[in-house]
Parts: C-alpha cells; sequence; structure tokens
C-alpha cells in the first residue's frame, strides 16, 4: 500500500488526479475456531489495476504498482482485460534496491516493454 500511495503521488506532482484503489477490509470468521477478524481483500479494478490517472486534454493511464518481480504473473493479469489500441496501462514495479522500473503493456502479442526506471 506504500509503494501504491508513493505511486498516487508521483503521479499528482506532475498534475494527474489519481484514484487510488485500496485494499477492502472485512469481517470473516474461522473455520476451525469460529473466531471473527478483520482481513484486507484485494480489490484491483478489473482484477490488475491498482490506480487510474486523469488529466485534461490527456488519456487516461491505467496503472499497476507491484513489488512483485515475477511480471509474467502481471502479464497474464493484463492479458484478461480488453484493452483498446492506444489505451496507456503502465506497471511500475519497485526493486528491492528502492529504485523503480516503468513497464508500458502492448498487448498480448508484444507483453511489457521496459520503458523508465526512477531513482528514489
Amino acid at each position: 500500500m506504500d509503494f501504491q500511495r508513493w505511486v498516487k503521488k508521483f503521479f499528482e506532482k506532475r498534475g494527474w488526479t489519481v484514484h487510488n484503489e485500496t485494499m477492502k477490509p472485512i469481517w470473516v470468521k474461522e473455520k476451525k475456531t469460529g473466531q471473527q477478524k478483520w482481513v484486507s481483500q484485494r480489490n484491483d479494478i478489473f482484477g490488475c489495476i491498482d490506480l487510474i490517472a486523469k488529466r485534461e486534454n490527456r488519456e487516461t493511464i491505467w496503472i499497476q504498482a507491484t513489488m512483485d518481480s515475477h511480471l509474467e504473473r502481471r502479464e497474464k493479469e493484463l492479458e484478461k482485460v480488453p484493452w483498446n489500441v492506444g489505451e496507456i496501462v503502465l506497471v511500475f514495479l519497485k526493486r528491492k534496491s528502492g529504485g523503480v522500473d516503468v513497464f508500458v503493456y502492448r498487448g498480448k502479442e508484444e507483453g511489457l516493454e521496459l520503458v523508465g526506471k526512477i531513482k528514489r
């Protein structure tokens, strides 16, 4: 969640309005003990998008913020969505070093392409 908020601020500092889809807490009952507790449930848009960035006279940017270096999983999630030609879908990957790799999703045939690096 901290990284997601960092990506949100990254875009807001550049004039974008950003919606951050946060985890949804739910109340669950454990089967074995019967105890109830709060857990966080994944709440991604289309099952793969964390943030949506909008700016006047610009295309909408769909963003996945992740710390999972197994990009194949992210690609498979993105492939399930019927993206239109020209839609901008970015994956921000935070590395252990603290740096961030930025990928653009180019569709099922081309997949993810590294388009930038951010030093934090």
